[in-house]
């Protein structure tokens, strides 16, 4: 996210004075082991009590944070479930080729890099 800084203030030793723009990488603290032990695997355990990692403060925001969260979060959301599912629910897949290494574009935001492909089989 682009911001530009109202009132100036101090971050980490930092001055950022009004009329800065500030670009925060919302999604970076997705990664940060702290927060996501082994962020690269995947475990839908995360989002189940004991663990419930989305839900620790400020450590999971993929639509933004606070006053400038994205208003369609929750359309997005609900179009994700029901096309992964729809998908799911008519077809086996696989990644083509196998054994596909998945490589992480980060920009704007993180998501599969161009060369990402699946295959139906079935």
């Amino acid at each position: 996210m682009q911001r530009t800084v109202i009132e100036p203030f101090e971050f980490d030793g930092y001055r950022v004075d009004a009329g800065v723009r500030l670009f925060v990488g919302t999604t970076v603290v997705h990664f940060d082991e702290r927060y996501h032990p082994d962020p690269e695997r995947f475990d839908i355990d995360r989002y189940v009590a004991p663990l419930n990692e989305h839900r620790i403060p400020g450590a999971y925001a993929p639509y933004g944070m606070g006053t400038h969260t994205c208003l369609g979060a929750g359309l997005a959301e609900a179009q994700i479930m029901l096309t992964v599912a729809s998908l799911f629910h008519f077809g086996k897949f696989e990644m083509d080729p196998p054994g596909y290494d998945l490589k992480i574009r980060p920009l704007p935001t993180n998501a599969p890099a161009n060369n990402f492909r699946l295959k139906r089989v079935g």
